[in-house]
């Protein structure tokens, strides 16, 4: 089975977006990753690992998320791995939360101990998925007359439904 070029945590992501967007997920519907069962069964714990409840429904074969709620972590003795664990929470928050207008602002209130540049690289990470999260600046765009005082940029971000995305990354 020949891999795709997705980054670990690219790949998890599009999991769990899958998981979020579908009352199930078969594997037939995994089949675009082109990974094994055995890589796709190690994102789905470490899904786990960041707080989603997921089931595997052997009469349907599919994998269920009932609650889309996260849990707390539990702590962990590696603390890279721990670290790695709260970044993949926070993606998988801003799939889950973010709105449309002012992900910074959102961004912000949600995780307020962390730095501008954390934020950059987590959208950064949620536009290799396909996802446009984009600052802007452009005041037509906003909604802005030329007349009214310059408001600051926002950031602006484009929502893909989880086979469009899926799509996406397994085309590039």
């Amino acid at each position: 089975m020949k891999k795709s070029k997705l980054s670990k945590i690219s790949r998890i992501l599009v999991l769990y977006y899958l998981l979020l967007d579908c009352q199930e997920v078969t594997w037939e519907e995994l089949e675009p990753l082109k990974h094994c069962k055995k890589t796709i069964q190690r994102d789905i714990a470490f899904i786990r690992q960041a707080g989603a409840e997921i089931y595997f429904n052997k009469v349907r074969k599919a994998y269920i998320m009932p609650c889309k709620t996260l849990k707390e972590i539990e702590k962990q003795e590696n603390k890279a791995q721990e670290r790695w664990l709260h970044r993949l929470q926070r993606l998988m928050l801003a799939l889950q939360e973010m709105p449309e207008e002012d992900c910074d602002i959102w961004y912000k209130k949600r995780f307020p101990l962390k730095s501008k540049r954390t934020m950059q690289r987590d959208f950064a990470e949620l536009n290799k998925l396909g996802f446009e999260i984009h600052y802007e600046r452009d005041l037509l765009t906003l909604g802005y007359d030329e007349d009214e005082p310059h408001p600051r940029g926002q950031y602006i971000r484009c929502y893909l439904d989880a086979f469009t995305v899926l799509d996406a990354v397994c085309s590039s």
